[in-house]
């Protein structure tokens, strides 16, 4: 194995999304032809694992699937943009999660509409079949199983106690109302906060957001927080607040996905030695191009950009 590239595990979510393109934002009641309807493969974790690949990361996607006829379209398209899945778990006679959302064409925003379908959640014991020594970063996506996930880091805290090659890991805290989400908040050495999620404790803005927490973290963690069209902030309690703007659009075309390929961007500069500083500086110009754009097709053209930091 040691000739090998390690690779970076993402966690999480997969779903089947269901894109609904207009002009404008539809008035409850009412009918409208829509502009472009399509699926595509969704889910914060898939979603990241993704953008990794385009950026010439060894990626792969762990999380529970359906053994219905969405199996085959995810697996295939994860396939198709060389995202690992071999622990995917395929559950027998579960539904699968969608989500469908509208796309304002007119302001680029996008309004989800969520449904679980059935499809169990991740389980430790799942993760009791990864082999660790594969990785060099697990990046977990917070789920109702919190519980759950907090005995998958201290696994991964244990194994990285008997090695001198450490597994880094991350959780993106983005619903602030997952249950017994707190006992993730010391687990891992780098947490991704949503803005929906700093809002929800009070913190104003991005720079109140990272101090605040860190506050309540240990001071190996580092906090990392998106604000949209802001840019982003991060800190560790030993250090002073560094933070990036968001990269200015003339129009934005689509914000979906845009916080994962903030993630994904940003996990792919710290996980390659940059300084906390520059990779969410490269996190939040690539998350701008993806807002530039319909879908996440073309990043892959934009890694070795002399735009991007």
């Amino acid at each position: 194995m040691s000739s090998e590239r390690k690779a970076i595990l993402c966690v999480g979510l997969v779903c089947v999304d269901s894109i609904l393109v207009v002009e404008t934002y539809p008035v409850e009641d009412t009918g409208q032809r829509c502009v472009e309807s399509k699926w595509q493969r969704g889910g914060n974790a898939s979603t990241t694992a993704t953008v990794l690949s385009m950026l010439g990361e060894v990626a792969e996607f762990m999380g529970t699937i359906t053994d219905r006829t969405e199996q085959w379209f995810l697996m295939e398209d994860l396939k198709t943009n060389c995202v690992d899945t071999k622990n995917v778990i395929v559950c027998e006679g579960s539904g699968c999660p969608t989500a469908t959302v509208i796309i304002n064409k007119e302001t680029g925003s996008r309004t989800i509409l969520n449904s679980r379908n059935g499809l169990r959640e991740m389980s430790f014991e799942d993760f009791l079949s990864v082999n660790l020594d594969l990785y060099k970063w697990i990046h977990f996506e917070t789920r109702p199983n919190c519980p759950e996930l907090k005995k998958m880091l201290r696994f991964v805290l244990d194994h990285n106690a008997g090695v001198e090659d450490k597994i880094v890991t991350s959780v993106e805290f983005e619903n602030p109302h997952r249950p017994h989400h707190d006992v993730l908040f010391n687990m891992a050495d780098y947490i991704f906060v949503s803005k929906e999620f700093a809002q929800h404790y009070g913190y104003k803005n991005m720079e109140d957001a990272v101090e605040g927490l860190t506050h309540i973290c240990q001071p190996r963690i580092a906090i990392i927080c998106g604000w949209g069209q802001f840019g982003a902030a991060g800190k560790q309690s030993t250090s002073e607040t560094v933070t990036s703007p968001a990269l200015k659009l003339d129009h934005v075309v689509d914000t979906l996905g845009a916080g994962d390929t903030f993630i994904a961007g940003t996990l792919h500069g710290l996980s390659n030695g940059q300084s906390l500083k520059s990779a969410i500086a490269f996190g939040c110009q690539i998350s701008g191009f993806k807002c530039g754009m319909r879908g996440l097709k073309g990043i892959e053209l934009l890694k070795n950009s002399q735009h991007l930091v």
